[in-house]
């Protein structure tokens, strides 16, 4: 035990005026008195009033009870711990005060993690029944915990029975619910939290003007995280509206984004590192939420750039970087950040200074106080405390020890310092425990669990930010040989996904025949980070063979860190994880117009098993819809001569505001049956364009090549009687002869170029095939007269090395060989500063000419 005699920071816990017999049920049973008929909870299409809602935790607590008495032969002990999914629903909130009012404590469990993790979990809290989206389920035995059955009797009854009287049994001291955490001893440990300072968490919270003035609060967070107690329980408390949203809609950043604006939250809560994907997506999509919102930031270090970058975008918008570990609850500090104070910090935010939540003591290795200025340990005190851990008395007495006044104290190991104008700066930890992405890891643990598997002599883990991003390494030493190493550390990452939850396991495992040690004989981390710095992946660098493949590539290349890969790289080997697999999948869904979860990535990792998976689903794999607007102008754009319309991505942030396709050759590189003519083809292209959109009016355009193929397909549409009908011409040639064999292999060698492509790659030879081809039914292609409305963009340059007497030069001179009528007051012409060949690489141009685009569509679908 330790003697604390350092003046606490923050002696305002002692003024505290908080109800501490109290517990939040109080709270609840007032609010179900009322009978509101208020939209409390809401899921996807589904809607509970407050009436409703109360009344399913009635039925649901009554019915929990029912199960012990008939099924266990006995009634739920005071505190029994009661698992419940951590998959949201409608139903999870009524499941969590059932379980509650029952007199049970709540312990969340992932169904994601693995089986051995769920079952430890289970198994140490000792549950007998689980409950899943109002479904409860009964173990049969302890030890046989995945035997389970569901119980009929969950099925609602009517009971007359009151919240109050269940209430009255519930004391402030009484387990409330368990949250496991990583733990250094190789197994997760479980924090308990009494209703005593769940209700002080609650009381805290409300101190804080803004939960007043919110209206609509998100939850979006997974129940095994605390920070999901905010938005649960706490906005229960103060009868918030509370927005459910599915992991759909949470896993893709783009497309959360537009459920914030359409749910209308005032209030999230999650990690700075999913907060970094909206701020790139806000930014990168032009997409500005206009209401005002509190942000509440937990697990990890706030960013000062990625705040100061949402608050230009959002100035109305308030900032909270939150502090606390679980021990304390959920959070114990909140500093507030906004547009005026933001410009003040460069590289920290502080903790808050002035906690009403509890006492903060900063103290050395000896627990005695240190100086403003001295870094430290901080500890915590005040009731708003855990009672420890599960069936884990060392670690308990290890961490929560006696201060002053024989009060207890949890040590946080946090190193943090204070300064003299009172603020608190965290500077990182005490001991081996990380946070990855905002999930609390102890190396240890994996340490533990790596050692206890096969030919595994000892193991070292270490954190090393590498190219600016945190990557798990570990450092294995066998002991017998093997013969090959790659084969081994994927036979133990294997291992590892049946034991530990996937974001903490090692992205790279280095066999080593011995650990460094240093002069003082413990292992020499210095060493191991300096392994971890030279550590290069041994990647088979096999080229795309498909348009498929070059986009994914693409894709893959934008958001992972710089590294060499091939179709058979691993996205996990290459720095990839769970956030950046939401905001890869969300780009590949949009881009590529799938539909596909983030899971996809874990169970597909390499380029080559990712495009397959992406092949499979699609209908019409050629046709892309880009940009989603059921009452807007419908616009087709048709691909250039290299048959690939992947380029038209570029416009999709101009042009959000209409209903718009792109489309790919469907017979690229089939050498034995291409299309014969541009007659041909586009009347194939009519076929997939009326099967999508049966009715008009129909917008058609394309660059290059694509732009005389939306020409023939318009002409056929009008002899079709289908229209009305408006063209989009982008630097289209109509080309009237194949030029010099200089100029061609110019013109073939700059698009291989351009797409990153040797000439003798498979994919590469496929698009000459394609090039040269469709430049032959161009030239092969009769003109009629241009009738329809048309927008005629010009690129003001060819390209740098084109001469001034090549043959597009001349034809450029001749409105790009097109047979325009005398009367032309129906063409409107708009010319790029831009070379033609690198067009769609040019962010300005790309810009002005979606631009026009929008405005042609608009103004067409007008009159």
């Amino acid at each position: 035990m330790f003697t604390m005699l350092s003046p606490s920071l923050n002696p305002v816990w002692n003024k505290k005026d908080f109800n501490s017999e109290m517990t939040i049920l109080d709270v609840f049973h007032r609010a179900s008195l009322k009978k509101s008929s208020e939209l409390l909870i809401e899921f996807n299409d589904q809607f509970l009033t407050a009436h409703s809602f109360w009344q399913r935790v009635l039925q649901k607590s009554h019915c929990l009870q029912n199960i012990f008495k008939k099924h266990l032969l006995r009634d739920i002990f005071p505190g029994e711990c009661i698992a419940i999914s951590s998959s949201r629903s409608l139903e999870t909130l009524s499941d969590m005060l059932a379980i509650l009012f029952a007199g049970g404590a709540f312990v969340p469990y992932d169904l994601q993690s693995p089986k051995e993790r769920v079952d430890y979990v289970l198994n140490n809290a000792n549950v007998k029944v689980k409950l899943n989206h109002g479904i409860a389920y009964l173990t049969e035995c302890n030890l046989k915990i995945s035997l389970l059955h569901t119980i009929d009797e969950i099925k609602y009854e009517d009971p007359e029975y009151y919240l109050e009287n269940m209430t009255s049994h519930v004391h402030p001291n009484q387990l409330a619910y368990i949250m496991y955490t990583s733990g250094s001893s190789g197994q997760p440990k479980g924090v308990k939290i009494s209703h005593r300072a769940l209700w002080h968490y609650c009381t805290w919270f409300g101190s804080f003007d803004f939960i007043h003035k919110c209206e609509r609060i998100d939850f979006s967070t997974n129940l095994t995280f605390d920070a999901s107690i905010t938005t649960t329980l706490v906005a229960l408390a103060f009868g918030k509206t509370i927005s459910v949203c599915s992991d759909d809609i949470k896993n893709f950043p783009s497309v959360f984004l537009q459920y914030l604006i359409q749910k209308k939250i005032n209030l999230c809560k999650c990690t700075p590192s999913y907060f970094r994907l909206l701020v790139n997506e806000s930014k990168s999509l032009f997409q500005k939420i206009p209401q005002t919102m509190n942000w509440l930031f937990t697990g990890e270090e706030m960013s000062v750039k990625d705040s100061a970058m949402w608050l230009e975008l959002h100035p109305h918008h308030v900032l909270y970087n939150s502090y606390g570990p679980t021990e304390a609850t959920v959070t114990c500090s909140k500093f507030k950040i906004d547009r005026n104070n933001i410009k003040h910090f460069t590289t920290n935010i502080p903790i808050e200074k002035d906690s009403r939540a509890c006492s903060f003591h900063i103290v050395n290795n000896k627990m005695q106080s240190v100086p403003h200025g001295v870094k430290g340990e901080l500890c915590l005190e005040g009731p708003i405390l855990a009672d420890g851990y599960l069936n884990k008395t060392e670690e308990t007495q290890k961490s929560f020890v006696h201060g002053k006044s024989n009060s207890f104290w949890y040590r946080t190991g946090d190193e943090v310092m204070s300064t003299p104008d009172g603020h608190i700066y965290y500077f990182g930890r005490l001991d081996s425990q990380v946070k990855i992405r905002g999930i609390r890891v102890e190396l240890e643990e994996i340490r533990f669990v790596i050692c206890s598997l096969n030919n595994v002599l000892d193991a070292k883990i270490i954190v090393h930010n590498k190219q600016n991003a945190p990557k798990i390494f570990a450092f294995i030493v066998v002991k017998q040989s093997i013969s090959n190493e790659s084969i081994f550390c994927e036979k133990i990452k294997h291992e590892l996904l049946n034991k530990i939850p996937m974001p903490i396991v090692p992205q790279h495992f280095v066999i080593l025949k011995k650990l460094p040690i240093n002069i003082a004989g413990k292992t020499d981390i210095q060493a191991l980070h300096i392994l971890a710095a030279s550590y290069s992946l041994a990647v088979k660098k096999k080229l795309v063979t498909n348009p498929l493949e070059m986009s994914l590539l693409q894709i893959w290349k934008e958001s992972l860190p710089p590294n060499k890969m091939g179709i058979d790289t691993n996205f996990f080997d290459l720095g990839g994880h769970s956030l950046l697999a939401m905001l890869v999948m969300d780009k590949i869904n949009r881009h590529l117009n799938t539909s596909l979860p983030p899971s996809m990535l874990f169970q597909k990792p390499t380029i080559r098993e990712l495009g397959q998976a992406i092949f499979n689903t699609q209908v019409n794999h050629n046709l892309h819809h880009l940009c989603h607007n059921k009452n807007a102008p419908v616009l087709f754009l048709i691909h250039p001569a290299t048959g690939l319309a992947h380029l038209y991505q570029e416009l999709k942030s101009s042009l959000k505001e209409i209903d718009f396709y792109a489309l790919s050759n469907d017979r690229f590189g089939d050498v034995q049956n291409p299309y014969a003519s541009i007659e041909e083809m586009a009347a194939s292209y009519i076929q997939i364009l009326r099967k999508h959109c049966p009715k008009g009016p129909y917008i058609l355009g394309g660059f290059c090549t694509g732009g005389v193929v939306a020409f023939e397909m318009i002409k056929q549409l009008e002899s079709l009687a289908i229209t009305p009908c408006a063209l989009v011409l982008i630097d289209s040639f109509k080309l009237q002869s194949l030029g010099s064999p200089q100029e061609r292999d110019l013109y073939n060698k700059t698009q291989l170029h351009l797409r990153g492509l040797p000439e003798n790659s498979q994919l590469g030879q496929k698009i000459v095939h394609e090039l040269n081809h469709n430049q032959v039914m161009v030239v092969n292609y009769h003109q009629k007269y241009l009738t329809s409305p048309c927008l005629f963009i010009e690129c003001k340059h060819l390209h740098s090395e084109v001469q001034q007497e090549s043959t597009l030069q001349q034809l450029k001179k001749q409105n790009h060989g097109w047979s325009l009528p005398p009367a032309r007051t129906f063409v409107t012409k708009s010319e790029i500063d831009a070379f033609h060949h690198t067009l769609f690489s040019d962010a300005m141009a790309v810009r002005k000419m979606g631009e026009d685009i929008l405005q042609f569509c608009i103004t067409f679908s007008k009159n």
